[in-house]
């Protein structure tokens, strides 16, 4: 089982999910066609409990797969400003975190990101 197809599997609700990238191209699949994953649906939580943590990735070989389109989400930097934090934009309630990128600072989905 690769990584993508075991958080394809579990779909993060109410779970932290570290993922670590051993040094080749992976595609980290956090949404699907009309499912984000990672979001626990909960209008007033941000989602602090249950997101994926990606250690080591590499916006030019990896890919991270998303549902809907760039302007669902947005990008920050951590407390730390040393990762990145991908959070799922919501109109009426808190923003959901998706995702935790460590020790990487992006700022734009041009590069490493998909959107189904």
């Amino acid at each position: 089982m690769t990584f993508t197809n075991w958080i394809q599997v579990f779909r993060g609700f109410q779970r932290l999910f570290t993922v670590i990238n051993f040094a080749y191209p992976l595609t980290f699949i956090l949404g699907d066609v009309g499912q984000v994953y990672y979001d626990d649906n909960d209008i007033f939580n941000a989602g602090l409990s249950d997101y994926a943590f990606i250690l080591d990735f590499n916006a030019v070989e990896d890919l991270i797969q998303l549902a809907g389109s760039s302007m669902d989400y947005r990008l920050g930097a951590s407390s730390t400003g040393a990762s990145t934090n991908l959070w799922l934009q919501a109109s009426q309630t808190e923003d959901e975190l998706i995702a935790v990128l460590d020790q990487v600072q992006i700022s734009s989905f041009d590069q490493g990101f998909s959107f189904v």
